[in-house]
């Protein structure tokens, strides 16, 4: 156990260091995620368009993209996703998932756990 311990933090200490001089490039950041052109919130088109268009033809939209095709413009000629902003919805910064949710439960006193 104590070499564990010491293991811990050793790991501990070097991962401080490591984010110590972590610099985030928002253009960089922004510039990689355009290359996906929409794939990288993928699982978030999936929660929205099944419902819409079932399951199959969500995986062939996003199989088509993957491939080359425009995932905009095929999500915007859906009849059935009309009234929903794609942009919104292909845009990674309007999405963190259960990013907050997480953050929230891993500062949360324990007693809240």
């Amino acid at each position: 156990m104590r070499e564990l311990l010491r293991l811990a933090l050793g790991a501990t200490a070097h991962a401080a260091q490591l984010v110590a001089g972590l610099q985030v490039h928002g253009e960089a950041v922004a510039r990689n995620l355009a290359l996906t052109h929409g794939l990288i919130v993928a699982e978030r088109l999936s929660i929205v368009l099944t419902p819409l268009i079932g399951k199959d033809r969500v995986a062939a939209l996003v199989q088509a993209a993957a491939g080359g095709g425009d995932l905009a413009a095929a999500v915007r000629a859906l009849p059935e996703a009309s009234g929903i902003d794609v942009d919104r919805l292909l845009d990674p910064s309007a999405y963190t998932g259960l990013a907050a949710r997480l953050v929230e439960d891993a500062i949360a006193p324990e007693e809240n756990a």
